[in-house]
C-alpha cells in the first residue's frame, strides 16, 4: 500500500460523546494494491487501510486479530452515550464478508469503518450504516460506489490502553429462551 496524501480536516463533536472531544489526526488517502481485487475481499482491503491509517496516526496498535460488529446511531444507549451489544454480534473478518459485499452493493452513499478499541485482545471494528431518513440507498441504474469512510478509536479509549469500556458495553446475556413446557395430561388421558 502506498500514502497518497495527507489531508488535515476539522470534524464536528457531538456532546454525547460519540466524537473525540480532541482534534482529530488527519486523514492519510492510502492507495490500495490492484490486485486487491482479486486476491483479496473489499473487507480485508478496507480493513488493511484502517490499520496501515491507525498505525500511522495513533502508532504501534495493540493487535491485528480483528472482530466486525455492526451498528447504527439508533443503537446508542442515551443513559450512557455507549453501544450496548451482545458478544455473539462480535464475527471474525471472514464471517462478516458477504454482509459487508452486500452493504456496498446496496448503493448507501457512504459506510463507517470504526476501530472502537481492544475489547479481550480484539480489535473491535464497528461498521456504522447510515440510517437518517434522508439517506437512502442509491436506485439508479448507474452503478454509484459507497464510500467507506475510517476512523479510529477516540481519544479517551487510546488513553485507557485502547480498551472499549467507554463507547462500548459488550454484554454476555444469552437469547431468551422460550420455557421448556410440560403439557399437563390427566390421569384419564394415560389409561388405556
Amino acid at each position: 500500500m502506498e500514502i497518497l496524501a495527507k489531508v488535515e480536516h476539522n470534524s464536528s463533536r457531538r456532546k454525547n460523546g460519540l466524537y473525540a472531544s480532541k482534534p482529530i489526526p488527519a486523514l492519510w488517502l492510502v492507495a490500495l494494491p490492484e490486485k486487491a481485487d482479486s486476491v483479496m475481499s473489499a473487507l480485508s482491503s478496507h480493513l488493511d487501510g484502517l490499520i496501515l491509517w491507525l498505525e500511522t496516526a495513533r502508532g504501534q496498535v495493540p493487535s491485528h486479530e480483528v472482530r466486525m460488529l455492526e451498528v447504527n446511531t439508533r443503537e446508542v444507549n442515551l443513559k450512557d452515550g455507549k453501544y450496548h451489544v451482545r458478544k455473539d454480534q462480535l464475527r471474525l473478518p471472514s464471517q462478516y464478508e458477504s454482509r459487508f459485499d452486500e452493504l456496498l452493493q446496496m448503493g448507501y452513499p457512504w459506510l463507517n469503518l470504526s476501530c472502537f478499541g481492544v475489547y479481550d485482545g480484539f480489535l473491535i471494528v464497528a461498521v456504522e450504516v447510515p440510517t437518517l431518513p434522508d439517506v437512502t440507498p442509491f436506485r439508479s441504474s448507474l452503478q454509484q460506489l459507497t464510500s467507506v469512510n475510517i476512523s479510529g478509536p477516540q481519544s479517551i479509549v487510546c488513553d485507557a490502553a485502547w480498551a472499549v469500556d467507554s463507547v462500548l458495553t459488550i454484554e454476555y446475556r444469552t437469547p431468551n429462551l422460550p420455557r421448556a413446557s410440560t403439557p399437563l395430561i390427566s390421569c384419564a388421558e394415560l389409561a388405556p
